[in-house]
């Protein structure tokens, strides 16, 4: 009963690392291969449209993301972060492929 309790608990470890360290990894491969200036130009732009209900084609946008990624901003403008909106994309990114990596792994 012991043995089967420690091979849980070392599984939610290993779980958790894993799906932190691909998670960064993940998130730094798409920051290097988009740019700082994508996000800071392109995306905030793109952003602003979706919440203001001007981005085009409503059905190729994901607006659950963006009302997410909103509160990330501000959060981080009350918090002082430099470059809110930035922050808050990575972070987004960041959760949204922790939840994936995590939810495959228990899966």
């Amino acid at each position: 009963m012991m043995d089967r309790l420690a091979n849980k608990k070392l599984f939610w470890i290993w779980l958790l690392v894993a799906a932190i360290l691909l998670s960064i990894a993940s998130v730094y491969a798409q920051v290097d291969y988009l740019g700082l200036r994508f996000l800071k130009v392109q995306q905030v732009k793109v952003h602003g449209q979706m919440m203001e209900g001007v981005a085009g084609n409503p059905w190729q946008y994901r607006i659950l993301a963006d009302l997410a990624v909103e509160q990330f901003i501000k959060l981080f403008n009350k918090a002082g972060v430099s470059s809110p909106a930035v922050s808050a994309f990575i972070t987004f990114r960041f959760l949204q492929n922790l939840l994936i990596f995590l939810f495959a792994g228990i899966y």
